[in-house]
């Protein structure tokens, strides 16, 4: 079946048409490489006030609904840390890392004891099987191959919360934050 675009006037395949939901065809009136070469002289003819509504628009939605943004934050962290090739690269680098930085590493070792023992524990109970590591998120529930086991208080070193890599990095931030205050005022804590 053809039609005629109205625009370059030749008679063209249905699939060279986009669909919409009025008229006795259900398709537009204009073929598809009209519509998309009218979207891109708009868009020349208009590119900075295009850009200025992106922006405006954008920050005004992240202040308008906080939770919302932070929510689609995590799942575009969750979805660059859920392909195979940047789980890689973040072995990669830490493998790296750890090669260039030998001393540092046995320092860090040194200076905190007990988030080292900690890890230790946690890896031997789960070799043994006396905790088991979720396919799951605590937090997000989303689905990993292999959870991260997060210590909220590394003197009970086998209460470990399983999050995924970019939950772990945001407690780990809160984590941070919360001791930074409390170094500056220590009647936080």
């Amino acid at each position: 079946m053809t039609r005629l675009c109205t625009k370059c006037n030749t008679q063209k395949e249905f699939s060279e048409f986009y669909s919409r939901p009025e008229g006795r065809l259900k398709l537009s009136s204009h073929c598809k490489r009209c519509v998309n070469a009218g979207c891109r002289d708009y868009y020349d003819r208009n590119r900075e006030s295009i850009k200025v509504r992106a922006r405006r628009g954008g920050r005004l939605a992240r202040q308008a609904n906080p939770e919302r943004a932070r929510k689609m934050q995590n799942e575009r962290r969750h979805r660059f840390a859920a392909r195979p090739e940047n789980a890689t690269y973040f072995q990669d680098y830490a493998r790296a890392y750890r090669k260039a930085k030998p001393q540092k590493e046995k320092q860090s070792k040194r200076k905190h004891v007990n988030k080292h023992l900690a890890r230790q524990m946690v890896h031997m109970a789960v070799r043994l099987g006396m905790l088991i590591r979720p396919d799951r998120c605590e937090r997000c529930g989303i689905g990993v191959k292999k959870a991260q086991g997060h210590h909220p208080d590394y003197s009970k070193p086998l209460e470990v919360e399983w999050l995924c890599s970019a939950c772990h990095r945001i407690r780990d931030n809160d984590r941070r934050a919360i001791e930074k205050k409390a170094a500056l005022d220590p009647c936080i804590l």
